[in-house]
């Protein structure tokens, strides 16, 4: 999902010097996110990633600190928070919430999003989530589900 890859490009720059989006790339497939340049790209941006000069001379990528990694973990918790039951029909998601919650869950959706999903309506306690391509439905509703799981394995730690 869009904020496992983002959560994982903070640790990359965190980690490595990295110069180009082409290394980043790379460094994202050999970590199991098989993302394209375009999508790296995006990712950059919406993390406020600058490029900052690093003792060695280079020019490396390097994040904003705090504020945009605690944006993706409070959008993930409202996420988790929020979702009752999750379904599909063709290219439509059907995300059941808690009342009221639609809303909040549809903007968590938004800024955390798969690469498939196309945008969002929410009612009060219903979200309707647009995928591009309806055979990749299913990936998207596991990437939910593991949100969920996630912050559960947390809240009960």
């Amino acid at each position: 999902m869009k904020s496992e890859r983002r959560e994982k490009i903070l640790q990359l720059i965190a980690e490595h010097e990295i110069e180009t989006q082409d290394e980043l790339t790379s460094l994202l497939k050999y970590a199991g996110f098989d993302s394209t340049q375009g999508t790296v790209s995006r990712d950059i941006r919406s993390l406020n990633i600058t490029k900052v000069k690093a003792e060695s001379g280079k020019l490396i990528y390097a994040a904003a600190i705090g504020a945009n990694a605690e944006k993706l973990q409070k959008m993930s918790r409202v996420f988790a928070d929020g979702v009752v039951s999750i379904a599909r029909s063709s290219n439509i998601i059907v995300v059941k919430t808690l009342e009221g919650m639609a809303m909040a869950v549809a903007a968590s959706i938004d800024t955390l999003g798969g690469d498939g999903i196309l945008g969002t309506i929410a009612g009060d306690d219903t979200v309707f989530c647009v995928i591009g391509e309806a055979q990749h439905g299913q990936d998207i509703i596991c990437e939910f589900e593991n949100l969920i799981k996630k912050h559960n394995v947390r809240r009960a730690q």
